[in-house]
């Protein structure tokens, strides 16, 4: 996924949002591994065919 998906929460801690219904989205925490300046790999915290916010992620922050 693009690294500007990528949050932080106020404890710290890597974030995604991710698509629970539509218009709807809820933090995850995941772990994260770098692959470039650009994208990184999520080891841990999505289950597979979740979809997450790759764009705007801190326009989500902000509504909420």
């Amino acid at each position: 996924v693009p690294a500007a998906s990528l949050m932080k929460n106020p404890s710290n801690q890597t974030i995604v949002w991710v698509k629970t219904a539509p218009e709807r989205f809820e933090p995850r925490v995941v772990t994260v591994e770098p692959l470039d300046g650009v994208n990184v790999a999520i080891t841990s915290g999505l289950k597979a065919g979740e979809r997450l916010a790759t764009q705007g992620a801190t326009l989500i922050n902000q509504v909420r």
